[in-house]
């Protein structure tokens, strides 16, 4: 800022401040206005000034208080972990050891003692406000959630068991932000995912993140999940740690003097107001105020530090891709010297050569720089500001079909892009519209939105997100060790690689949040998004900033709705003067160099005109102007010709010209433009006490492609020019002797006479051209006005289809690479499938809704004469081994009832089949046609013959053995009751008589009659003779009533037979059938067969009667 004394005191303040109010004083009335152009801007740089003075004059010298605190977390099987690192810990470390365990809330905790065994320091439980200290170690209380603040540790009840727990979460998000690079972040053994988004802050404040070997864990649930954030610096045994924690600590990152914050953090959390951050951030950037202020960074500048900076720089763009120009210095710096603090290097020289040599170095060191690191719900008060002001507003306005679009710019892992999502998605149900939602996601890390894509967190997110959203938005997976994204809020966001700066915004959006993106880049850049925001949202869209940023100088693009959340409004339709869409030409991912900080395509070909002319004049002192005079292109040292005044700096070069130059200036601009020809004047210009005469040319260029005219105005020092002091014109014409003047006199009547005839000619050009025009207004005034309008309109709408094709084009190519991303998946599912069905052993068909051919396993050949060329043919066209032809009818029945069928079919060489027809789902839940399977059962059908003979055989015995059974229980009724006859019987007569009755009703005779051993018969010739005992039927004894029967029965009683004489003896020769009853009528002392006589009464006599035995 020149004319600002340098202030190295409060002295020196004052004195400045003094001098900005005196120097408004006089030139003017004392305004507010004049107020905020003139003083403000002197008590912004005091401000931060002063404040860096006061700071170091008020401060006494204190010891070094900057050693590493490490946050160290774990859970089951942690305590054996922790002990292995303690005992390699040496006595005196130089950094505090906080131990963060999962505790039983109501039990009081020994760890502080049993882990005092195997230390020398200092252990102890934590008490709040308690101040750390190197060299201790502290333990958490149970019960408690840690926190810590300036230092000092602070405790909060913990309300209820957490399920999952997040303490070591809570402890380690404070710690990043309390203690910034110094924070360290250490996960033992455990279970569960605490401390995997807790090391995601520490990495972001610029910490160290260790993480032990899972190998060497017990438990490796929370390694795992730390390891799968991407975060973390190294993985060693827990003997390992204390020898990266000592060298980190030892590093000139933590102990040295770029142990500095970045500037963006001071700004956040100090309580300087974002404008005034903003302007000293600025001011150190660029470099254009001096003092204390920026001494350091002076310094810096000219140490190998900065010159091997710009050269990693260089590395990264041309060996990485990426880059990272536009980025601030302070960024820069800190993140590169965190890598050479995690590879033990010192100097940047010796960095610099490790990088060329280290490819994966050079990955790790841009991974580091994007800082893709960020949470759901992130600032709190923010989001509730947007649910209740900005959402419910968006929504509301929408008709039926009118979709709500977002853009998330600079969405790293996705989870603001979710973030917003719900809240979209809740207002919406709440209103009850059925607008569609489309959110666009992008970020420059393919890393990062590679996890963003899958949409899978760790189940600690619970500390973030409310258990309502969790139950409606995400689903557990992989045995509840992680959340996954349900697919309903899957669909509404679009992720893509885009840069910024580089590649066309999206367009028509109703929000755009970009939170901590601006905080890194320089303010050129800044201003640069902040114009390409206002063009991408739709008229009075909303711009949501993290909490440390604002949009500047541009407050004429957007207007504040709340501060303390940093949410805008567009004012006004699209600003093209601040708009610049990069078009790059070809892949963008395929270009080696991003076109990050190119110039505006403007002024790359106003330049360019300016260059040839100049060249052609030898180069003279020279600056370019459109028609508004705002400067586009300065040649050569201009100092002698314009000034650059206190206050807030613009382009308009008339408000800068010296003394003497602007009349004459004016006249020649303004002829030049309207004539389109070249104009020279001479002009006397003021210059530090002194006046000289120079020429000033006036040069009409014409750019052919945007059809614009600029002049470039060419300044040349008349030779023979001696300057002539101001004060001895004065002098001069006050002593009343003009001859004596150094000067000459003619030549000032003649300047003077010069600017008043153009000041004339000025004034009449400027009436005549007052009067024409007000002639044409009066004579077509509603006309003129109309097609103006009409032509306005018309041509904005033009400019805009313009630009908005060019957002279209990175929207449909954004679409374009998600569509790639889903072709991928779907070849590798594809691929699955078709190794699936290659492999499998059972037939398939599936078929289409026109009885077509869709795909078949190798199976189905064994009964379909089937060829990959026969996709899409009828089935019904190929020949099969089926006996009958039922295909076609029952894929009828399936795609009508929508129900599963099975059939056994046979085929024409005696296999069999069982055909299963299902219908074939889409994901849609629409019916495809259906899927045929066959699995061959023909060895089931010959098992279950030969089952079936072995059934028949066993059912045939079991009916032989029930009839067997029946008989002989009917046999043994028989003799139970004769038994009983003969029990009771007095003679031997009366129970061979009782039993000969029961015998002849049992078997259905109708005349019985026994014989028995004649009383004569001996053994060795045994003869029977008729016992006189008879027994006749009912039935039977109206045959026998005449006298034939008894002619029988005498003639009967007469006879004997011997042993195989006769029916009867041949009977007592073979034994009875009946062994159990014969042996029954042998106790009584008689045998008893008996005898069922069959006759016809007409041959009684002369027909032989037939004998017929007891079986």
């Amino acid at each position: 800022m020149g004319g600002i004394p340098t202030p190295h005191s409060n002295a020196a303040m004052a004195t400045v401040l003094t001098f900005a109010i005196h120097r408004s004083w006089r030139l003017t009335k004392f305004t507010t206005s004049t107020y905020n152009k003139t003083v403000l801007p002197y008590l912004h740089a005091l401000f931060h000034i002063g404040a860096r003075v006061t700071k170091q004059e008020s401060k006494p010298p204190s010891p070094p208080t900057h050693f590493p605190i490490v946050g160290i977390g774990s859970s089951a099987g942690g305590f054996d972990a922790i002990r292995r690192l303690l005992e390699a810990m040496p006595d005196h470390p130089g950094v505090a050891l906080v131990i963060v365990q999962h505790l039983a809330p109501d039990k009081p905790s020994l760890a502080s003692g049993l882990l005092a065994r195997y230390t020398k320091m200092d252990v102890r439980q934590v008490h709040d406000q308690s101040v750390v200290e190197p060299d201790h170690v502290y333990v958490i209380p149970p019960g408690k959630l840690l926190s810590i603040a300036g230092g000092k540790f602070q405790l909060t009840p913990m309300e209820g068991p957490r399920h999952p727990p997040v303490s070591v979460d809570f402890f380690f998000r404070a710690l990043a932000k309390d203690q910034r690079e110094c924070a360290v972040g250490v996960i033992l053994s455990g279970t569960g995912s605490d401390g995997a988004l807790g090391v995601k802050a520490i990495k972001e404040a610029g910490g160290l993140v260790l993480v032990q070997e899972v190998d060497s864990a017990e438990h490796g649930g929370m390694p795992e999940q730390a390891i799968r954030s991407g975060v973390v610096d190294q993985v060693l045994a827990p003997e390992a740690i204390p020898e990266a924690l000592i060298r980190f600590a030892n590093h000139d990152y933590i102990c040295g003097d770029a142990a500095l914050p970045e500037l963006e953090t001071d700004a956040s959390r100090s309580g300087v107001s974002p404008r005034l951050a903003e302007v000293g951030s600025e001011t150190d950037e660029t470099g254009a105020s001096a003092g204390p202020a920026n001494d350091a960074e002076a310094a810096g500048d000219n140490s190998d530090k900065e010159v091997g900076l710009d050269a990693i720089v260089k590395l990264l763009r041309t060996s990485g891709n990426s880059d990272f120009r536009g980025y601030k210095e302070a960024t820069l710096l800190r993140r590169t010297r965190r890598r050479m603090c995690l590879r033990h290097i010192d100097k940047v020289e010796d960095y610099l050569a490790y990088l060329e040599e280290s490819p994966a170095e050079i990955k790790s060191l841009a991974g580091d720089l994007l800082i893709s690191v960020t949470d759901f719900f992130r600032d709190p008060d923010a989001w509730d500001d947007l649910a209740n002001h900005v959402i419910p507003e968006i929504v509301g306005t929408k008709s039926a079909d009118e979709a709500v679009r977002v853009w998330v710019a600079g969405c790293a892992t996705g989870e603001e892009a979710y973030t917003i999502a719900m809240l979209m998605q809740e207002e919406i149900g709440k209103q009850q519209r059925t607008s569609p939602l489309q959110i666009f996601a992008s970020d420059i890390d393919k890393r990062a939105l590679d996890e963003a894509r899958a949409g899978q967190y760790p189940v600690s997110i619970v500390a973030d997100v409310s258990a309502e959203r969790i139950q409606r938005f995400f689903k557990l997976e992989d045995g509840d060790l992680h959340f996954q994204v349900n697919k309903s809020l899957r669909e509404t966001i679009v992720f893509a690689e885009q840069n910024m700066l580089a590649d066309p915004p999206f367009s028509h959006l109703d929000l755009i949040l970009c939170r901590n993106v601006l905080i890194y880049l320089k303010p050129d850049m800044q201003q640069k998004l902040i114009g390409l925001f206002h063009f991408a949202l739709r008229q009075h869209g909303y711009l949501v900033l993290g909490t440390a940023e604002t949009v500047g100088r541009q407050d004429d693009l957007f207007e504040t709705l709340h501060q303390r959340s940093r949410i805008y409004r567009g004012i006004g339709p699209t600003r093209h003067d601040h708009l610049d869409i990069p078009v790059t030409s070809g892949s963008r991912r395929e270009m080696n160099e991003f076109t990050t900080l190119a110039p505006f395509r403007r002024e790359q070909q106003v330049s360019h005109l300016a260059q040839e002319k100049l060249v052609d004049m030898m180069a003279p002192q020279a600056i370019l102007v459109d028609r508004h005079w705002r400067m586009l292109y300065i040649s050569g040292d201009v100092n002698p010709y314009i000034l650059h005044r206190p206050g807030v700096p613009n382009e308009n070069l008339l408000s800068k010209v010296r003394e003497g130059l602007r009349s004459k200036l004016r006249g020649a601009v303004r002829k030049a433009l309207a004539e389109k020809s070249n104009v020279s004047v001479r002009c006397r210009v003021h210059r530090e006490g002194t006046i000289c005469l120079v020429r000033v040319e006036v040069r009409y260029v014409s750019d052919r492609a945007s059809q614009e005219a600029f002049a470039l105005i060419v300044f040349d020092e008349l030779e023979n020019n001696h300057p002539t002091l101001v004060s001895d014109i004065h002098r001069s014409t006050g002593a009343s002797e003009i001859k004596e003047m150094d000067v000459d006199e003619d030549s000032i009547i003649r300047q003077l006479e010069d600017e008043l005839a153009a000041t004339k000619d000025d004034l009449q050009i400027t009436v005549e051209q007052f009067e024409a025009s007000n002639e044409e207004f009066k004579a077509s005034n509603e006309e003129v006005m109309s097609i103006n309008e009409e032509l306005q309109s018309t041509n904005e709408e033009l400019e805009t289809s313009k630009e908005e094709l060019q957002s279209l084009n990175e929207e449909l190519s954004t679409v374009n690479l998600q569509l790639a991303s889903k072709v991928e998946e779907l070849e590798v599912k594809h691929a699955d499938l078709e190794n699936l069905v290659s492999a499998t052993d059972i037939a398939t068909v599936c078929l289409d809704t026109d009885f077509k051919i869709r795909w078949f396993t190798p199976a189905a050949r064994q009964f379909i004469r089937i060829q990959k060329s026969d996709i899409g043919r009828p089935l019904e066209d190929l020949q099969h081994d089926f006996d009958a032809n039922e295909l076609k009818e029952e894929y009828k029945k399936v795609m009508r009832r929508l129900i599963p069928l099975d059939n056994e079919v046979d085929c024409t060489d005696s296999r069999s089949f069982i055909r299963r027809t299902v219908p074939y789902r889409a994901d849609d839940h629409r019916i495809g046609g259906v899927v045929i399977t066959m699995v061959e059962i023909s060895k089931l059908r010959q098992r279950e013959t030969q089952l079936r003979a072995s059934e028949g055989k066993l059912l045939s015995l079991t009916k032989n053995l029930e009839s067997q059974v029946r008989e002989r229980t009917e046999l043994l009724g028989i003799l139970q009751h004769v038994t009983r006859l003969a029990n009771e019987a007095t003679s031997i007569d009366e129970a061979l008589q009782s039993s000969l009755a029961k015998i002849t009703e049992f078997n259905g005779w109708c005349v019985g009659h026994a014989w028995r051993l004649a009383d004569d018969s001996s053994a060795d010739d045994p003869q029977l003779e008729s016992s006189g005992i008879w027994h006749v039927s009912a039935d039977a004894k109206n045959s026998t009533a005449n006298g034939e029967f008894q002619e029988f029965q005498r003639i009967t009683a007469g006879t004997r037979f011997t042993k195989g004489d006769g029916l009867v003896g041949r009977r007592c020769n073979r034994g009875s059938q009946n062994g159990a009853m014969t042996s029954a009528l042998s106790l009584i002392g008689f045998v008893a067969p008996s005898m069922d006589w069959c006759f016809t009464p007409r041959s009684l006599f002369r027909s032989q009667s037939a004998v017929k035995s007891l079986p």
